[in-house]
């Protein structure tokens, strides 16, 4: 049953933890059928496949999960196989067939298992594993055994190796989404769908990466409303629909921006608040956010006209305790410098006076003959005498040689 192949490491996934690692192993070409011949299958078949692609985020995901198998962990030798519904390990229980849609929101993410639905999730590293593979695809998965939100190690699976949960892609329906010829109705009630459902993940925090999939939502419907506006349906639309359609992209890009923000990556914030901004340069929100983004890149200057901006159309304490700040920064910026360049000519000058030099010659000299003449005239004497004999024996020794 077992097909050694190269194994692929997944990182990515809507509800994976950073840092996360999922190691996919392919047993089985999707060119293979997974169901023995002549034998009725419990898949439903309202599932259209794709084998061009992988599964998306919202795509409403089918697959048999055939049980684990645990393997020893460098050799991949094969220790207990207590998969179901495969040749190799024939059995009279059937696997279960599991639909799901990826990165379901809180409350929409309803699990169906052989026909029933059932309040349980699906395992984050499984279905990040899943989103990696495509149709006919059956792979060995092994996930991180940490507990939730991941799947946990099964009980008798022999200690020291490695569990791996055998998976098969078997079909996957594309999300449904508005098109560019939907009314704006249609695609603005989607739209807003898209935006609570971010909302719901937002307020979630860090958990299960409650931002980055609000994220997700967030532009998905901003990108749909966009296209809207550049349809020929947006060119029949009535003034009000318009209106609506971008009242509510202006929220959505400030919602954005706040989910950018709390990722810490403040100049895609700044994009969505300049976007907000297009469609209303009166958009406080957008203002406000766009200032406090600026202030975190420390583009203190830039912060606090978007800042000043929006504190002429709202007396918002937080508005005004941010420009307040800002220009604080701003002002007590030359102060510091001041203070900075100051303490370094202080600690130059006690460096310089502290240090100790030795006196030159000349300095010496005339130390001696302030402090002892005497002497001085002495050795003044003793000089000239010296020297008077020198050239005294040179100027003989010259007339001796002519």
């Amino acid at each position: 049953m077992i097909v050694d192949s190269e194994a692929r490491v997944v990182r990515l996934g809507p509800r994976l933890p950073p840092g996360a690692r999922v190691r996919v192993r392919s047993l089985e070409s999707p060119n293979k059928s997974s169901s023995s011949e002549g034998e009725e299958s419990n898949v439903p078949t309202t599932f259209a496949d794709d084998a061009t692609r992988s599964p998306r985020c919202d795509d409403v995901v089918t697959f048999v999960n055939h049980g684990w198998i645990a393997v020893r962990p460098h050799t991949r030798d094969v220790v207990l196989d207590a998969t179901v519904g495969l040749d190799a390990n024939p059995s009279s229980r059937r696997p279960e067939t599991v639909t799901f849609a990826c990165d379901a929101a809180p409350g929409r993410g309803v699990v169906v298992v052989d026909g029933e639905a059932r309040d349980v999730g699906v395992c984050p590293g499984i279905e990040a594993a899943i989103m990696s593979m495509i149709p006919g695809e059956r792979c060995a998965i092994a996930v991180p055994e940490s507990g939730a939100p991941f799947a946990t190690r099964p009980e008798a699976a022999p200690a020291g190796t490695l569990v791996e949960r055998v998976v098969e892609l078997v079909s996957f329906r594309p999300a449904d989404r508005p098109t560019a010829n939907d009314d704006a109705t249609t695609t603005r009630a989607w739209a807003e769908r898209m935006r609570e459902e971010a909302n719901g993940l937002f307020a979630r925090g860090e958990e299960e990466n409650g931002y980055a999939r609000a994220l997700r939502r967030y532009e998905d419907a901003s990108a749909s409303l966009e296209r809207w506006t550049m349809s020929s349906a947006s060119a029949s639309a009535s003034r009000d629909d318009a209106r609506e359609v971008r009242e509510l992209m202006v929220k959505i890009h400030i919602n954005a921006s706040i989910a950018l923000a709390k990722m810490q990556r403040h100049a895609e914030s700044i994009a969505h608040c300049d976007a907000a901004l297009e469609l209303d340069a009166t958009a406080v929100k957008a203002l406000y956010r766009r200032g406090v983004a600026l202030e975190a890149l420390g583009r203190d200057e830039a912060a606090l006209e978007s800042l000043r901006d929006a504190l002429e159309l709202s007396k918002d304490r937080s508005i005004r305790e941010a420009f307040v700040r800002v220009r604080r920064r701003i002002n007590e910026a030359p102060t510091r410098e001041t203070r900075e360049v100051y303490e370094r000519m202080v600690q130059t000058e006690e460096t310089t006076t502290t240090t100790k030099r030795e006196p030159s010659l000349g300095a010496r000299a005339a130390l001696v003959c302030r402090e002892r003449p005497l002497l001085a005239s002495a050795v003044a004497v003793a000089a000239i005498a010296s020297l008077t004999v020198y050239f005294s024996g040179r100027r003989d020794g010259d007339e001796h040689r002519r």
